[in-house]
């Protein structure tokens, strides 16, 4: 069947690229509810330098700067914020963000994810981020740059049709 939404699993790879072989398969597109292909999947324990290690450690270090002051309201070191972008691609692990017209919908978020740290679940839809609208992509990007060095961050968030705010204070 035809896939339009799911998970690179795999890709081959084309003739020429140094050190692989033609055709080896480096990720899929797996749909929904869909099995892994067969193959060398391996999962092994985090090796010592690993990415996974890494991930864990640097995870830890961010926490430390986290405090949550009320329900829903939390305190974040500026280095944390600085640590968050800096290390984005490693520190997101399996978090998959998916923009649909109400929101950009989250999924795969791991308890060890920092924004599982500051609440959120799978399914929580993101809004609004002081005010920008998450429901586009380009709109999204240009939220980031602006909002790098906001020193208060509200999220809106709905979370099984009910709505709800997010603060961060930024110090």
């Amino acid at each position: 069947g035809e896939v339009d939404e799911g998970v690179l699993s795999q890709i081959p790879v084309q003739a020429g690229t140094e050190g692989v072989k033609v055709n080896t398969p480096i990720a899929f597109i797996q749909g929904e509810g869909e099995a892994a292909p067969a193959g060398n999947g391996k999962t092994a324990a985090p090796a010592k330098g690993s990415k996974a290690e890494q991930r864990a450690k640097l995870t830890k270090d961010i926490e430390g700067k986290i405090k949550q002051v009320g329900e829903n309201q939390w305190v974040v070191e500026r280095g944390a914020v600085e640590q968050i972008i800096q290390n984005y691609a490693k520190l997101a692990g399996s978090l998959r963000t998916r923009p649909t017209k109400e929101g950009m919908r989250m999924s795969g978020l791991k308890p060890d994810n920092i924004l599982s740290k500051l609440g959120m679940k799978n399914g929580d839809l993101l809004q609004s981020i002081n005010g920008f609208d998450m429901s586009d992509p380009e709109k999204a990007v240009d939220a980031y740059a602006k909002l790098r060095s906001a020193g208060k961050l509200d999220l809106t968030v709905n979370r099984d049709g009910s709505p709800f705010t997010v603060g961060i204070q930024i110090q």
